[in-house]
């Protein structure tokens, strides 16, 4: 198999009195491919990044027509704005896939049966959005994790946004710490590639930032979030 890291996401934001604006505002860009059956798409990028795509897809001798999936973490433009581009493919978002071709669409009751090539695993990373998901492929002796939104490093360091629910913010931590205790190397939706010595400081970081999170739970916040809690305390005590 064949990996390609296209493009590195980009993600420049600043705060306002009324609106928030992100600039340079882009998702990275995974290809693997076996060059002959299959060709995958992680995410597409921003409109902004079309020419850039197509331009790198050139450079490794790729058409946009030998694209026959397209796997996107989430619905927001930054990762999907260039699913337009690939006209013969298979478009997967959360555990359903469109033909891009005849419109015709499969939803799995159970996103772990929706088949993916090259062994490609979907994991259901909820937080940022409901239906964000992740996906883990191997490459050369190490666990990749094209991550999305489900890492951001800048939510590891400064903490998750408080505009996220409190069940959205327990969500991303757990999502999160599953990614980093199963893989090698974590390729997020913004910013550089997280692996070594980095990997493991950020991934004390957020075991920190959970455990705090934790012990802040109100009673009413126990009892309203418990069976996501029990499913949390589980995979830790598995972890």
């Amino acid at each position: 198999m064949e990996f390609n890291l296209l493009l590195l996401g980009e993600h420049d934001s600043s705060s306002h009195e009324r609106h928030y604006t992100i600039k340079c505002h882009s998702s990275a860009v995974v290809l693997l491919t076996d060059r002959k059956e299959n060709y995958i798409l992680l995410d597409t990028g921003s409109i902004w990044k079309q020419d850039e795509l197509l331009e790198r897809l050139r450079e490794i001798d790729v058409d946009p027509k030998q694209i026959n999936h397209v796997l996107v973490t989430h619905s927001h433009f930054d990762h999907s704005g260039n699913i337009g581009l690939f006209k013969n493919a298979l478009v997967h978002v959360a555990s359903c896939y469109m033909d891009s071709k005849t419109g015709e669409t499969t939803l799995f009751k159970n996103m772990h049966e929706k088949p993916i090539p090259l062994n490609v695993e979907v994991f259901p990373s909820r937080g940022h959005t409901l239906e964000h998901v992740s996906y883990f492929f191997e490459f050369e002796g190490l666990r990749y994790c094209m991550a999305g939104d489900a890492i951001r490093e800048n939510h590891i360091i400064e903490g998750v946004p408080d505009y996220l629910s409190l069940e959205r913010r327990l969500m991303y931590l757990d999502s999160a710490r599953h990614i980093f205790e199963s893989c090698d190397v974590i390729i997020p939706g913004h910013f550089s590639v997280i692996e070594g010595e980095q990997k493991e400081f950020l991934y004390q970081v957020l075991l920190k930032q959970e455990e705090k999170v934790l012990k802040k739970l109100s009673i009413l916040d126990k009892v309203k979030y418990r069976k996501l809690l029990n499913e949390i305390r589980l995979r830790r005590r598995f972890a």
